[in-house]
């Protein structure tokens, strides 16, 4: 019997990406030599797959990335990987950031529903990957869009069902027979702010997903062969684009089972991938310190394991994740609180976030905390998270939630957005129509009009189309300077609103003096 660790990473996120997100440091990590110089480890196996996006050619890495396209390629090269390693009675560790982790709860679906492909069954390479992909057209079978249902019948996966989709594809695997005496087949799955596998800058990604192809999952609902999942959630993201996509907890018959998490920081903050590294660290030890707890723990190399956990460090910087080219995402702070009610879960938090707000590091102000929120510590006592529960209780009460405070202000943020878009593609299309229009009074075709577009896109030309349409029409300056200083005042009203919420009343020094930081 063996560990076989499977790691998938996010959009974009090479390996090389920043000082690398948690996925690939947690695949470095892993000990897969111990078993030879020390007699009686378990052996173990890593997989590691690079994110959705991080093609060689530049415009296709940004149509997978812009779209999520190749989530069904990733989950079968996973599925083809494990079944090259696996031998029945091995235990299955998955880990995924981002999309990655849409990516690796897709594959657990993949798992349940036809097992783990039977090597046996295939003499050729190419017979093999045609098993592979015609499991995951049977498995996709239940996902359901109004264009599947013109082709096939919509499968449910009940029990029938699973069967005969396990005896066509799968190896024998004991956990299957006898679950009660071998456990789950699938022993932990350690996920960092899940997102859909499609992240499209418009409003069509629902269309997309309803009408022409189904990729968000049918439910939330944990699979059975899961033995245990952990989910570390963003607190202060604020791309709607990302919104996390929760485990839902309203129907399990084992709470203990499922651990969604929020802790400081946007997306990548602790998922991992930016140079300064700390915050995603908290984040990662977590995960390492459950996957190391699980049954049959997952073992890391001693060295790897002790440098994460003491270079953790939620003080560290908190990163903008719409600076830059990310001003383009839609704007949505994340509602904790409502998002845990639509899935049933009770809200937790982790304490390095009362940690940083306690020691106002770069005036942490979160407005997303819930009103109620259980504390989760590994290192502190019941009592130490209990009194925090109440101090943050007490202190809410009787408004309920920051973030449900200042909705008003939120509206008009998100107008700004818009009124910000809206001027950008008045920007492009008087630059388009001026640059067809000098085009066409030459000898130029039409072909290559477009072509020349192109290239000016793609190139550092479009600045100077740009500062000519501004030149053109003044008005537009106006536009995108009262969107400006819209969203300047939006930021400044919030920011004022919850760092005086977290200052009254002595709150800051009261989270001081119950964490122990003097």
């Amino acid at each position: 019997m063996k560990n076989i660790a499977i790691c998938a990473d996010g959009t974009g996120n090479t390996t090389i990406k920043g000082r690398g997100t948690n996925v690939f440091k947690l695949y470095e990590a892993v000990d897969q030599a111990g078993h030879r110089f020390t007699p009686g480890l378990t052996p173990q196996v890593a997989l590691y797959h690079d994110g959705v996006g991080t093609e060689s050619v530049k415009w296709f890495r940004l149509l997978t990335g812009a779209t999520g396209w190749g989530l069904s390629r990733n989950v079968k090269q996973l599925y083809g990987e494990l079944a090259r390693v696996y031998a029945p009675g091995d235990k299955i560790f998955l880990f995924g950031f981002s999309r990655g982790a849409f990516t690796v709860r897709t594959l657990a679906g993949l798992i349940h529903a036809c097992g783990v492909l039977d090597l046996s069954k295939y003499d050729t390479n190419a017979a093999f990957d045609d098993g592979v992909e015609a499991a995951y057209r049977e498995y996709r079978q239940h996902y359901n869009s109004w264009l599947t249902r013109l082709f096939h019948k919509t499968q449910k996966l009940d029990g029938k069902r699973l069967a005969e989709l396990r005896q066509k594809f799968s190896v024998a695997i004991p956990e299957f027979e006898d679950e009660k005496k071998h456990g789950k087949l699938i022993e932990f799955m350690g996920v960092w702010d899940t997102v859909d596998a499609v992240g499209l800058p418009i409003a069509a990604a629902e269309f997309v997903n309803r009408v022409i192809y189904a990729y968000k999952f049918p439910d939330r609902t944990l699979s059975t062969s899961v033995a245990h999942a952990c989910h570390a959630l963003a607190l202060d993201e604020e791309r709607e684009n990302f919104k996390p996509v929760l485990w839902n907890e309203s129907i399990t018959t084992d709470p203990q089972r499922i651990e969604q998490v929020w802790f400081a920081g946007v997306h990548s903050n602790v998922g991992g991938g930016y140079p300064r590294q700390g915050m995603s660290l908290v984040a990662l030890d977590w995960i390492m310190a459950k996957a190391e707890a699980a049954p049959h723990h997952l073992r890391f190399v001693a060295a790897e394991r002790q440098m994460y956990r003491y270079h953790a460090d939620v003080d560290d910087k908190l990163y903008d994740s719409r600076a830059g080219v990310g001003v383009f995402y839609r704007w949505l702070p994340r509602n904790v609180q409502q998002l845990c009610a639509e899935n049933g879960i009770t809200p937790k938090v982790h304490r390095s976030v009362f940690e940083r707000i306690a020691r106002n590091t770069e005036g942490y102000a979160p407005g997303s905390i819930p009103s109620d929120p259980e504390v989760i510590s590994m290192s502190q006592p019941a009592a130490v998270t209990d009194a925090i529960r109440t101090l943050v209780r007490d202190h809410h009460r009787p408004l309920g939630p920051l973030i449900d405070r200042t909705a008003t202000t939120q509206r008009i943020g998100r107008w700004s957005y818009r009124l910000f878009i809206y001027a950008v593609l008045l920007t492009v299309f008087f630059m388009v129509r001026g640059f067809v229009g000098s085009a066409r009074q030459g000898t130029t075709t039409g072909w290559e009009v477009a072509v020349n577009l192109a290239n000016t896109i793609f190139s550092s030309q479009w600045i100077g189309l740009a500062l000519q349409v501004l030149w053109e029409h003044p008005w537009l300056i106006a536009w995108f300077a009262l969107t400006l200083a819209l969203a300047l005042w939006v930021d400044d009203r919030l920011d004022r609103s919850y760092s005086q919420f977290w200052h009254e009343d002595n709150m800051r020094w009261k989270l001081r003096k119950v964490l122990g930081l003097g």
